[in-house]
């Protein structure tokens, strides 16, 4: 065992590798990881839960059996998961993993445990005898429930039940049942149904059978049951949690009648507990919790407690029986997504948007620990009630608990690594990458009840691992679980620019003219290149599409997205073969790039000249040969802009819309029509100036603006609706972003202005390591670390050590820069660096 120690795993510069505590800080004792697999399903639909069912023999036998396959506490464990075991003190945690110390519980546990997972579906029938025992799978995919047996080497679905009315969202299985009704589904509707999972797998059609129905056609409550558990020991209760912050106690014995009429909340910011006028009637007990949206409930095993997490960021506990608030905490920022209790009762996991996994205590009423192994939002966590350590004293004094939980990777946060993986010959891992999130493409992508396109790709995935059969399971994201539900318009574009760069830095042409990437490039360029009511050549998009996530202003024709649409049609180009499908594709790459060129350099560049020109608009021009082609109103142009306008200089402005222009600077965009020859020479030179010549505002302390200037007081609340997190100098409103590092050094590999990325990474390289590689930076001048920001961030790291590689060695930046195509006429004559 490792003795409590703030020292590093020498071994992971990258990786947190400690647990904290009060007490001090507990050494990663060994670190373990998967390969990340796909367990084969042919539908490939996205997935919500998993949950794993233990049915018992038809016949009661006298004692209690051990199930083949434990619970989904022990077989889900996550690739990305690190594990940690801590000594020094009464209490020790640990993330999941095995070292020995396992053993099986003297019984099943009641309920089936559950994770946020993936897979896909098949649908073979099967003739097996369902009235022996088994261990099931069960999960949801679009408006289906699956049903997979566990222990079967195939994990092939053997049974899907079809749901019309809406799609099932979350379920729950009681192994204790006495009626046979073990099976608790919530629908997107709010609709709510116990089944016996026995008669669904014995019954050979896609419908539910035997089913209790209940707030049917939301006649108690119409928003979505984000969550439904049973009550352990509560003989066939129940409680459902729903998407407007209010709970509801069912109990499935009563009789079919409803009872709507519970009173209106007095109070909505207030908790408060009605039980319903007859006692006869469902649902018994609405608890309201709070105004928003519920993401996860969890009971104690005695049923004491009850956990819930929501989107407000609190934690809440509370007394059952007694129906009181008992304790509660907030993360550090944003959504708590998950919750889990550990088998005695005395500790409680949550994880959420912080990245962050806390351990609250039911003693202290407050957090003990908190892992920052997670790179972004953890979506699932539970202790593991089949593993004990051997009691070190013999005294029953010290505790160990083991307990995993689930990230995610983001397609667009995955290039700087893999910049730097191709950089140090290790072009495995991103062909590895390449092929597996070209498999998710195939899945089925809805929202609600909307289908997106074929050839979106995710903006994120996780990984689900089941150390017993050493499968991985991937579960991804296409929008359904972002912050605005907004499907990501930039992973695709950043998948085909990532496949050219695989192909460049290798020379290993086989890849991207094997059959499958070729037609996942087709199916990409089928969403953007198809023909519609636009006028424009640019991409239409909403808010919060690209690395912009949230509500920023930037919906329209941004910047950042036209710039990799571009860059993204130029590698497809390189890319595609000259069969038949591909030169169909290829004659429409070049029609849309040259009109794209033109109309980016010609109505989106603005330098002082420019600036003087739009300043002198007239407007209302109702002709073909106006001047102000999108009515653009002089009295629109910012205060800012007129001493932020250098003479020498000149960028891309954020987006350019009939009767909007914003005239924001945003790097990523600007990096990336130099990387791509989007910008003409000239304008490429302006850029770089611009830069030098505007570095306190752009550059400040930390590279680099992802934004300027921030949007402040009244204009904030109306464009970003208050957000919190995107405050002035703050997060995506003019906070300092390492990551765009590398960016900025291959801009000026490109222009011949290595100095200006030398400067930039001294003065990155004073604070970095210092300050814990934090995500972001705040402040007019970026001096402090981000309020919200996350420590130890992989593409903060990588993006650093990308542009250090790329400045030992130019000839890399090859691989992500473009050069011009001369068949594109610049629209611009004159110098875009124009001087007095």
């Amino acid at each position: 065992m490792a003795s409590s120690s703030s020292s590093m795993n020498p071994s992971s510069p990258g990786l947190k590798a400690y647990f904290k505590t009060p007490e001090g800080r507990y050494k990663l004792q060994y670190e373990k990881t998967h390969s990340a697999g796909i367990m084969h399903y042919s539908h490939g639909k996205s997935v919500s839960q998993l949950t794993i069912a233990y049915l018992k023999e038809k016949q009661a036998s006298q004692g209690p059996s051990v199930p083949s396959t434990p619970g989904s506490s022990g077989v889900v464990k996550s690739a990305a998961a690190r594990l940690f075991v801590g000594v020094n003190g009464s209490k020790a945690f640990s993330f999941g993993g095995s070292n020995g110390g396992s053993k099986t519980v003297s019984g099943p546990s009641r309920f089936g445990g559950t994770f946020g997972g993936s897979a896909g579906s098949g649908s073979s029938p099967s003739s097996a005898n369902y009235d022996g025992k088994g261990t099931y799978l069960i999960f949801n995919a679009g408006d289906s429930l699956f049903i997979s047996d566990l222990n079967s080497h195939n994990k092939d679905p053997i049974k899907y039940i079809h749901f019309s009315i809406s799609y099932p969202l979350c379920h729950a299985f009681d192994s204790e049942a006495k009626d046979g009704h073990d099976l608790l589904i919530g629908l997107q509707s709010g609709d709510i149904f116990t089944v016996s999972l026995r008669q669904q797998l014995q019954d050979p059609g896609k419908k539910l059978v035997g089913a209790q129905h209940y707030n049917k056609d939301g006649a108690i409550n119409n928003s979505r049951c984000t969550c439904v558990v049973w009550v352990p020991d509560g003989d066939g209760i129940f409680v459902s949690a729903h998407a407007d912050g209010n709970l509801y106690v069912y109990g499935k014995n009563k009789d079919g009648a409803i009872d709507p009429s519970f009173p209106a909340i007095k109070d909505p910011t207030q908790f408060s507990v009605t039980h319903g006028r007859s006692s006869k009637c469902n649902p018994i007990i609405r608890w309201h919790i709070s105004q928003g949206f519920i993401n996860n409930i969890s009971f104690s095993m005695d049923g004491g407690y009850l956990a819930t997490v929501g989107r407000d960021g609190y934690l809440r506990v509370f007394d059952y029986l007694k129906e009181q608030l008992t304790f509660g905490g907030k993360s550090y920022y944003g959504a708590l997504l998950c919750c889990a209790w550990s088998p005695d009762g005395k500790y409680i996991l949550t994880g959420g948007e912080d990245d962050l996994v806390q351990v609250w205590s039911m003693e202290e009423r407050k957090i003990v620990a908190w892992g920052e192994g997670h790179n972004s939002w953890v979506s699932g966590v539970s202790f593991d009630s089949y593993w004990s350590a051997p009691n070190p004293d013999g005294k029953g004094e010290n505790a160990v608990y083991r307990f995993g939980s689930v990230g995610q990777v983001f397609v667009r946060d995955f290039v700087p690594s893999a910049m730097a993986f191709l950089m140090n010959k290790e072009p495995d891992i991103v062909k590895n990458f390449l092929l597996k999130t070209l498999r998710l493409q195939s899945w089925e992508k809805r929202i609600d009840r909307f289908k997106l396109g074929e050839g979106a790709m995710p903006a994120s995935f996780k990984v689900l691992h089941d150390s017993n059969r050493k499968t991985d399971t991937v579960v991804a994201d296409f929008g359904e679980s972002a912050i605005g539900r907004v499907a990501p318009v930039d992973s695709g574009f950043w998948w085909i620019i990532l496949l050219r760069a695989y192909t460049k830095s290798t020379g290993d042409v086989s890849l991207a003219e094997s059959t499958d990437c070729q037609k996942g490039m087709r199916l990409i360029l089928s969403l953007c290149l198809s023909e519609g009511f636009d006028t424009f050549p640019t991409l239409l998009c909403a808010d919060g599409c690209s690395m912009i996530d949230r509500r920023m202003g930037i919906y329209g024709y941004p910047i950042d997205i036209q710039a990799l649409f571009f860059m993204a049609l130029r590698c497809a180009f390189a890319l595609l073969k000259q069969d038949a499908e591909g030169k169909e594709f290829i004659e429409r790459i070049v029609t849309r790039v040259h009109a794209l060129s033109y109309h980016i350099r010609t109505y989106f560049w603005l330098d002082f000249q420019q600036l003087n020109s739009i300043y002198r608009y007239k407007t209302e021009e109702y002709s073909n040969t106006a001047v102000n082609k999108f009515n653009v109103i002089p009295d629109s142009i910012p205060d800012w802009l007129f001493d932020f306008m250098p003479v020498r200089g000149g960028y891309f402005i954020g987006n350019v819309s009939p009767a909007r222009m914003d005239f924001r600077w945003f790097a990523l965009g600007n990096f990336f029509t130099v990387l791509s020859s989007l910008a003409t020479p000239e304008q490429s030179t302006a850029v770089m100036d611009l830069i030098e010549e505007r570095w306190e505002e752009l550059v400040g302390e930390m590279p680099l603006k992802v934004a300027y200037p921030a949007i402040e007081a009244r204009e904030w609340q109306i464009v970003t609706g208050c957000d919190p997190k995107n405050t002035r100098w703050s997060y995506h409103n003019g906070g300092s972003w390492p990551v765009l590092l590398w960016m900025l050094t291959a801009a000026c590999i490109k222009t011949g202005r290595p100095q200006i990325a030398r400067k930039a990474i001294e003065l990155a390289e004073r604070r970095l390591a210092k300050d814990g590689w934090p995500e972001y930076y705040d402040g007019k001048l970026g001096r402090y670390v981000g309020k919200q920001a996350k420590k130890f961030q992989t593409w903060s790291i990588a993006g650093y050590l990308v542009a250090k590689l790329m400045m030992e060695d130019p000839s890399h930046a090859g691989m992500i820069c473009l050069e011009e195509d001369k068949a594109m006429k610049p629209a611009l004559k004159r110098s875009s660096s124009w001087s007095c």
